[in-house]
């Protein structure tokens, strides 16, 4: 079964400069597996609206169900494009059926709400037995079998929404797209990634603060056991990576103080195919 075949790690931080501004984490993250599919989702909220951390939260979530309930139809992903488009369908409607609702008659608030709460990009995961399908909305990072691959950036730092559909009225505005698929049997690793991800990648050879241990490439969670042994593993990589430290200086006294490398939120979810004892390999 798949989720005795696959095993994932997940974790989140919010970014050094949302810290400083006393705001949220808009990142979010869901994940669901069983013996039809595994599916995992990553949302970024649009930082310049005021509560896109719901909007990420509400997404995710909303995602799982869509990707489950497609796979029912097309459970080896063996017409990916019409799958996405379904799943994408089924999100919009109960994105449309929460704002509904939450305002009832009244358009102009849930014009508001949408605008305010439900714009984020989408990055997604889904596992079958048959085949592996990775799809996204917007920016962030993806990886399929240690190939990783930036989203974005977008002209004017403005990537697509998927709930921009709700705004035009048009669901053919909504941008989810295929951009990776390849037959599960052949996938020994993924990722998924919000675009702060592809901050650590780019400072890979940077001490975490605090000590003189380098930061490490995106690969590490992937290929690092103990992301998989403790459920808090990528969590506490991406905290440390994150920290604000201060410590003696070298020489002329004084404190030196070292910052967090993560500028922005940065949210990971990886999945690895799980190693066999010897003894099946000797089967």
């Amino acid at each position: 079964m798949l989720h005795e075949d696959f095993e994932l790690a997940d974790g989140t931080v919010a970014g050094r400069d949302h810290v400083r501004a006393g705001r949220n984490n808009q990142d979010a993250r869901a994940c669901a597996s069983d013996e039809r599919a595994i599916v995992a989702i990553v949302c970024d909220g649009c930082g310049s609206c005021p509560q896109s951390e719901l909007g990420a939260q509400l997404t995710a979530r909303v995602m799982i169900a869509a990707c489950r309930e497609a796979v029912a139809r097309d459970p080896r992903l063996e017409a990916p494009t019409e799958t996405l488009a379904a799943i994408q369908g089924r999100a919009l409607d109960s994105l449309r059926a929460l704002t509904g609702a939450l305002h009832g008659e009244d358009a102009r608030g849930a014009r508001a709400f949408v605008h305010d709460a439900l714009l984020c990009t989408v990055i997604g995961l889904l596992v079958t037995p048959g085949a592996t399908m990775i799809f996204a909305a917007g920016d962030g990072a993806v990886a399929v079998n240690d190939r990783v691959r930036p989203l974005g950036p977008f002209p004017g730092n403005s990537p697509p929404y998927l709930a921009s559909a709700l705004l035009t009225g048009r669901e053919e505005d909504a941008p989810l797209r295929v951009i990776e698929r390849v037959e599960t049997r052949a996938l020994s690793s993924a990722m998924i990634a919000s675009d702060g991800a592809l901050e650590l990648e780019a400072r890979q050879l940077r001490a975490v603060p605090g000590t003189t241990r380098p930061l490490g490439p995106l690969r590490q969670f992937w290929t690092d056991d103990r992301y998989f042994r403790n459920p808090d593993a990528l969590r506490r990589q991406l905290a440390l990576a994150n920290r604000e430290v201060a410590r003696a200086a070298a020489s002329g006294g004084g404190l030196r103080r070292e910052h967090g490398l993560l500028p922005d939120d940065t949210t990971i979810v990886a999945l690895r195919r799980r190693a066999r004892d010897t003894e099946e390999d000797a089967a």
